[in-house]
C-alpha cells in the first residue's frame, strides 16, 4: 500500500521547494508529488530529501484526482490550470491556493489557520485560499492586544520579501545590484 500524496503544482519555485521541506519534516507520512510550469513534455529531475524526484508538468498527472490535496504555489497561470484540469476531471480533492490567484472566486474560502481556533469547523468545499502570512501576523498581534484596550486606528507597513516573487523576483533584484 502507497503513501497518501500531496502534489505541489510549482514544486520548482522557492514556494514549493519550502512546502517540500516542511511536509518532509512533519509527522505526516505523506509523499509529495510535484507539478512543474514546463509547457513541453520533458520532465525535471531533482532532490527531495536525499532521493532523486520528478517533477512532472500538468498534463502527465493521469492521478492527481488521487491526491490527499493540491497546493498551488507555483505561478498564477499554473494555479489557473491546474483548477482547470481538475474541474475538467470533476475532482473533488481538496485544492489550497498560495498564490491568491483564487481569492476572489465565489466558490473559494478566504482561510487564516493560524488564527482558527478549535471550534471553527472548516468548509472544504471550494478552493482554500491562505490568506498572506504578514495578515495573519497582523490580525494575531491585533487580537492579542485588543483583549486589554480598545484599538481604534492602526496602519502597518510591510515589506515583502523579494523571495515571494519567485525567480522573477530574484532576477529583478539581480538587475537592481
Amino acid at each position: 500500500m502507497s503513501l497518501p500524496f500531496v502534489a505541489i503544482a510549482g514544486g520548482e519555485t522557492l514556494l514549493g521547494r519550502e512546502l517540500r521541506e516542511l511536509i518532509e519534516d512533519s509527522p505526516l507520512h505523506t509523499e509529495v508529488r510535484m507539478v512543474g510550469e514546463e509547457e513541453d513534455t520533458t520532465a525535471i529531475l531533482t532532490v527531495q530529501g536525499d532521493e532523486p524526484a520528478v517533477i512532472a508538468p500538468l498534463r502527465m498527472f493521469a492521478d492527481l484526482d488521487d491526491a490527499a490535496a493540491v497546493m498551488l504555489a507555483g505561478s498564477r497561470k499554473l494555479a489557473r490550470e491546474t483548477v482547470e484540469f481538475l474541474r475538467a476531471e470533476k475532482s473533488t480533492v481538496p485544492v489550497i491556493d498560495l498564490t491568491g490567484e483564487f481569492e476572489n472566486d465565489p466558490s473559494a474560502r478566504l482561510r487564516a489557520p493560524l488564527l482558527e481556533g478549535p471550534e471553527n469547523i472548516a468548509d472544504y468545499t471550494g478552493i482554500q485560499v491562505v490568506i498572506n502570512p504578514a495578515a495573519a501576523a497582523l490580525a494575531l498581534v491585533l487580537s492579542r492586544l485588543s483583549r486589554n484596550r480598545k484599538i481604534a486606528r492602526s496602519v502597518a507597513q510591510v515589506f515583502e520579501p523579494v523571495s515571494e516573487r519567485g525567480t522573477d523576483g530574484i532576477e529583478e533584484l539581480e538587475k537592481q545590484t
